[in-house]
């Protein structure tokens, strides 16, 4: 997690804060960003070392997610417009039509 967190500052610095890395880093401040890993079928709530509430996190249980049908998992929560694209929003991120929550795929 702290690797990640300096990969995401270091990325703010050179991109700027209007895009998609600040928001990835804000979740992470927040404790909203969800990192799943579909090839190993796992996600995880992630969390910021720094944070005085995670000073004694060292790892967290992961949850088990689908290996397989992306594409179905995709159609089923992705909102899309008018034109049948995935809609996105202004930071780039895409919108889950069930919860709501913004999504990044990279």
């Amino acid at each position: 997690m702290t690797l990640l967190k300096q990969n995401l500052q270091d990325a703010v610095k050179s991109e700027g804060t209007g895009g998609q890395t600040q928001a990835t880093l804000d979740a992470l401040d927040q404790g909203t960003l969800t990192v799943s890993d579909p090839t190993n079928g796992a996600s995880i709530t992630a969390w910021d070392v720094y944070a005085a509430s995670e000073q004694s996190t060292t790892s967290k249980t992961a949850d088990t997610i689908p290996t397989s049908d992306w594409n179905s998992y995709l159609k089923a929560h992705l909102q899309r417009g008018s034109d049948a694209t995935f809609v996105k929003n202004t930071d780039g991120s895409f919108i889950d039509k069930v919860i709501g929550n913004e999504a990044y795929f990279g």
